[in-house]
């Protein structure tokens, strides 16, 4: 099961590629096989509806799970935000008008499902008015528990949206989701490579992993 969501359309900062990404991993997503939902362009409304519904229907029947977000992302009192067409004018909004990463991937990891994957390429710039928020952008680090988070970027970095119709990570995702039989772990270890390649070294995939079975390939 994989919910595949891409936000462009911000009603400030608005972005190329997120809804490009997001048809292009759900394609390949649906290739591999997996019962795909996509989102584009939603709201907190619809997109909190849509995780909820993703996470109640997961059970030791779903073989691996994917969540997939593309879109603007930040930190906001130690917690990550997933930013949606709601407007969010002022970063004391975010917990009403935009959808808590940390209780989406919490939803994941409390389900029976044993290969749960979170992938967010949302630490793109976003510019809005601070009060509380950390000074640094981007998003804070995220722990696991039973899951794989891999985000576009490290902890309280920017991920770039791309020069191309995908963004940085996303693309070199793409060349390498599908590889049959590679454990997950060396597969980000090769997006990793290739987006610090692409972009100098400005930008570094993170990820996290406590995942309990092996092997563990999506693929």
């Amino acid at each position: 099961m994989a919910p595949v969501v891409g936000i462009s359309n911000y009603p400030s900062s608005p972005l190329a590629n997120p809804v490009n990404d997001a048809k292009a991993v759900a394609k390949k997503l649906k290739q591999m096989g997996f019962d795909v939902v996509m989102k584009l362009d939603c709201s907190e409304e619809e997109l909190t509806a849509a995780h909820r519904e993703f996470t109640d229907a997961l059970s030791s029947d779903v073989a691996c799970a994917v969540f997939y977000f593309a879109g603007h992302g930040c930190e906001y009192q130690n917690q990550n935000y997933l930013i949606t067409t709601t407007a969010c004018t002022n970063d004391r909004d975010l917990p009403r008008k935009a959808v808590n990463a940390m209780e989406v991937q919490r939803g994941i990891e409390e389900s029976d499902c044993k290969f749960p994957v979170i992938i967010l390429d949302c630490c793109r710039s976003f510019r809005i008015t601070r009060s509380t928020r950390s000074a640094f952008d981007g998003m804070a680090k995220m722990e696991s528990t039973g899951s794989y988070v891999a985000l576009a970027c490290a902890p309280n970095q920017t991920a770039e949206d791309g020069r191309g119709a995908n963004g940085t990570f996303t693309a070199a995702l793409l060349k390498h989701i599908d590889a049959p039989n590679l454990d997950i772990d060396h597969m980000f270890r090769l997006v990793r490579k290739e987006v610090l390649t692409v972009t100098n070294k400005r930008q570094k995939p993170w990820s996290n992993n406590s995942l309990e079975i092996v092997p563990a390939c999506l693929c």
